[in-house]
């Protein structure tokens, strides 16, 4: 046993604080509660501490996978992905991430995609006050975004794209069901661009799963797909309807310049004078917020608030604390892990 781990034919945490966390998880999703045992230097203690905060329980379980990310390291120095485990990881990062909500969350079909809306939301906070404000301690979102780039978009199976999105929104109701408890005060929107993506194929397995009638023509402000999941599109352009959220800069925008090469989303893309979306969103648009005209996305920020004014949580019934462990789990000493924010 080394600094809270096992050390024999690979790094491991021990059986006994595993079996603690998947106790924890039990109880939080069949009670929206959990008791955390004390830990005193490995020292069994008899009173259990209610928890407020799913962070140490985050913390605990960001450990373990980081513990047995490293454990299983291959020949070539790439990590496998984990196996025992695995569905009590997903389990609760999909609870904390999407049930227990302390406010609405986004999901985009990228990371440049986040840059634009928070750009677009903090330039223009008076128009749409429930979307972020200024504070004394600076700009405060309404909302969250989710983060495609660390591990739990991995776990989630949502690390950014639309295929991924696609799998996740028709899945949406079977994860959630998982949870006796599912208090869900917040909604989860989908953003996507109202381009090829919105296929017949996959309109037509909407409309099979959750009764909505979607298509690049449609106009509605927003669909609701089922429980607290919304589907929002890019506002419809042209004869055709179809638009992705590029659209929205105006051509003074589009032509800001990065080393001298400009935004070009086309087929006839050349290096040597355009840049691609992520450049463009990372190196010029966070860059340049003020020079940018974000009037343009005044429609696509109406439809998030038109979700935000149309969610009513369910009224849940009131459940009694859960009961504390009539024996003490000894949680042994581990090492501070690193907290990761969806």
């Amino acid at each position: 046993m080394v600094t809270g781990l096992t050390v024999n034919e690979k790094v491991n945490i021990p059986k006994e604080y595993w079996r603690s966390i998947k106790s924890m998880c039990w109880e939080l999703f069949k009670t929206g509660d959990y008791y955390r045992p004390s830990n005193n230097n490995g020292a069994v203690r008899t009173a259990p501490v209610l928890e407020g905060s799913l962070e140490p329980l985050s913390g605990m379980l960001s450990h373990v996978y980081h513990v047995k990310k490293e454990s299983k390291r291959l020949n070539d120095g790439t990590a496998a992905d984990i196996v025992s485990g695995r569905k009590l990881h997903e389990q609760f990062w999909f609870y904390r991430s999407f049930v227990a909500l302390k406010r609405a969350v986004i999901i985009c079909e990228g990371e440049t995609d986040v840059v634009y809306l928070r750009n677009a939301i903090q330039q223009t906070p008076t128009f749409q006050p429930q979307l972020g404000s200024v504070t004394p301690d600076g700009f405060r979102f309404g909302l969250t975004f989710f983060g495609h780039s660390n591990h739990i978009g991995e776990l989630l199976r949502i690390p950014g794209g639309f295929p991924q999105m696609k799998t996740f929104m028709l899945n949406y109701r079977e994860h959630l069901s998982a949870y006796k408890y599912r208090e869900v005060l917040f909604p989860v929107i989908m953003l996507v661009d109202n381009d090829h993506v919105l296929d017949q194929k996959f309109c037509g397995s909407l409309k099979k799963a959750f009764g909505v009638d979607v298509s690049q023509k449609s106009s509605d402000s927003f669909y609701h797909l089922t429980d607290n999941l919304y589907l929002i599109k890019t506002p419809e352009l042209g004869v055709d309807g179809t638009s992705c959220i590029e659209d929205l800069f105006d051509d003074a925008a589009k032509k800001l310049t990065l080393g001298g090469k400009f935004l070009h989303t086309g087929k006839d893309f050349d290096p040597t004078k355009h840049i691609g979306k992520t450049p463009f969103a990372i190196k010029v648009v966070a860059r340049n917020p003020t020079k940018i005209e974000w009037r343009a996305f005044a429609p696509l920020l109406s439809r998030i608030v038109a979700v935000l004014d149309h969610y009513r949580p369910p009224i849940m019934r009131t459940l009694s604390p859960p009961s504390a462990p009539t024996v003490a789990v000894s949680l042994l000493p581990v090492p501070t892990a690193p907290r990761a924010t969806p």
